[in-house]
């Protein structure tokens, strides 16, 4: 069964609608540069009417003239008139207008309404389908689709290709949403330095990938990146594939109290209730969980994504980590390890929020690295080592490629910084060693053993 099929008296009247709009933009540019702020070409019911407002819309937006005359020698230059229908019906638009000083925003409000009534048809029948063909394969993911398309009801139709005119006005308009919209502003690291890197954190959209070996605290920087976002009022997922939900509930109690976290772990503290007032300081947190047991599967860590979206809200996601997501299938590893790579970054898209994806670093990295200890502790200790590479991630060469920003933590203590003898546990620093839309560099941090974290922001 279908809703979608139009009823031919309102179809009639929602191409009338149509007609007078594109009947007034060929009358006055003005009444054209009102009607493409109002309205997208998807919006218009006739394909042969998005065609023609697209055009017009790029003439405009090229500095060309939208005048009769000039538009209908154009169409056939441009070889466009078979798409509009031809030129004696675009000749004959104007003539639907029965005066000049028709209400534009009015019309353009209908049909920008019938619009998303048509979507919301069309969203009820690609559910009815879903439910009935068994697409998903899980309840979660079947509950996912049926969040993400409900989430999408009501969002204006946009479109994929641009003329430079139209992505410079874009640009600009999503300057001042974000000024106006928490949820579009860049996320803080907390770190200043990091940030001023960054050009103020990690922004809606970016892949970013937090790698290093083992015992570098790579989970724990994840961790430190979401707690600093939740304590900004963003809305933080993590999905951890390596520790339960009560391993890092417990690093993130042991940070917010300054307590030990083999203490808590062990449950050996003092002062329960300074321990209990952070518990139920962190229930009341904006940081949501997921551990899967059995583990998940790209199309897993999606669902679980667009249900948060649709249910809780979700301004950032950190995944706990690549390696160990289920592989979809492939001739190779480092294939199967690209395409989850890839679906993170069109995840992060999609949903509009900054994705943070955890993976390790190769063991060539080891092998540089091992012979060489610093023998004396400076400021900069890490001009004296050997850094990371993009080259030295894991599996695939695609995650890099996918990336806007990779982040590499890296703690002196494992190093061997050497102060009379000692190594220095606290000394860390962070290497931006790609930033798609801005600069690289180097910023020093703090590591606090005893609560195996990073400061971050003073935390």
């Amino acid at each position: 069964m279908t809703f979608t099929q139009p009823n031919p008296a309102k179809l009639e009247l929602a191409l009338a609608d149509e007609r007078m709009l594109l009947g007034l933009c060929l009358l006055d540019p003005l009444h054209l540069a009102e009607a493409s702020e109002r309205l997208f070409p998807g919006d218009l019911f006739s394909v042969e009417h998005q065609a023609l407002f697209g055009w017009l819309c790029r003439r405009q937006a090229d500095g060309k003239s939208t005048d009769l005359s000039a538009v209908l020698v154009d169409l056939v230059n441009e070889k466009v008139d078979g798409r509009v229908g031809g030129v004696r019906r675009v000749a004959e638009l104007p003539d639907e207008v029965p005066s000049r000083f028709l209400d534009l925003g009015a019309i353009a409000d209908r049909i920008v309404s019938r619009s998303h009534t048509r979507r919301m048809l069309e969203e009820a029948d690609k559910l009815t389908r879903a439910c009935h063909g068994q697409t998903a394969e899980t309840p979660d993911e079947m509950a996912a689709l049926v969040a993400m398309e409900l989430v999408n009801l009501g969002r204006p139709v946009e479109q994929d290709e641009w003329t430079l005119g139209n992505a410079l006005l874009l640009a600009r308009e999503n300057r001042a949403r974000a000024k106006a919209d928490l949820r579009l502003q860049p996320i803080a690291t907390g770190e200043r330095d990091v940030d001023e890197i960054l050009d103020g954190g990690i922004r809606p959209g970016e892949l970013v990938i937090v790698a290093g070996r083992p015992g570098t605290g790579k989970t724990a920087l994840g961790l430190g990146l979401g707690a600093k976002a939740a304590a900004l009022q963003r809305r933080v997922g993590f999905v951890s594939l390596e520790m339960g939900a009560g391993e890092l509930s417990d690093r993130l109690l042991s940070v917010a109290a300054s307590c030990g976290l083999a203490r808590i772990r062990r449950g050996d503290v003092d002062d329960d209730l300074l321990v209990q007032g952070w518990v139920t300081y962190l229930a009341d947190s904006l940081i949501t969980i997921s551990a899967p047991r059995s583990g998940v599967t790209m199309a897993g860590l999606t669902a679980i994504a667009r249900r948060w979206k649709a249910t809780i809200g979700l301004d950032l996601l950190v995944i706990d980590y690549l390696q160990l997501v289920h592989m979809p299938r492939a001739e190779r590893r480092d294939l199967a390890v690209g395409l989850v790579a890839t679906g993170c970054k069109q995840l992060a898209r999609q949903l509009e929020v900054p994705v943070v994806l955890i993976c390790q670093l190769n063991r060539e990295f080891d092998k540089r690295s091992s012979p060489k200890r610093i023998e004396k502790q400076h400021e900069d200790w890490w001009r004296d080592f050997p850094l990371p590479q993009l080259s030295d991630l894991r599996d695939s060469g695609q995650i890099e490629q996918d990336a806007d920003v990779v982040l590499f933590p890296l703690r002196g203590g494992p190093i061997g910084l050497d102060q009379a003898g000692r190594p220095d546990e606290h000394s860390a620093c962070l290497c931006v060693a790609k930033n798609r839309n801005g600069r690289t560099g180097i910023a020093a941090m703090e590591w606090r053993p005893h609560t195996a974290s990073y400061r971050l922001g003073g935390g």
